[in-house]
């Protein structure tokens, strides 16, 4: 197994474009060659959580993946009658058990 994995430019810009510049829903993230973590798919600004979760699977039972969610919800502050649209970034590890035990590891980190 490697010593260090590092992630790729593509993530940072992927994760700024989200952050920052709201331009998807979510991105798919996958460790690429044991060395690097990489994108793997990108959710439009439209796309709804099961397509999320959806996405976050498709690598089959054996496969692991990190999944970042733009969640937007709106909030009603205590005693007004105004509500604000919020949003919280997720990011989330997906390890199924059928998963191997080196790459849950890997996952793990």
């Amino acid at each position: 197994m490697a010593s260090g994995v590092t992630v790729s430019d593509d993530c940072k810009r992927t994760y700024e474009e989200i952050k920052k510049d709201k331009k998807h829903r979510y991105v798919i993230f996958y460790i690429k060659d044991e060395r690097q973590i990489d994108v793997e798919v990108v959710g439009a600004r439209d796309e709804e959580y099961d397509k999320f979760l959806t996405d976050l699977q498709a690598g089959g039972a054996g496969e692991c993946r990190y999944g970042l969610y733009d969640f937007e919800y709106m909030h009603q502050c205590q005693g007004t009658s105004e509500s604000s649209k919020k949003q919280k970034l997720f990011l989330m590890s997906w390890c199924p058990d059928t998963a191997k035990v080196k790459k849950k590891m890997l996952y793990s980190r």
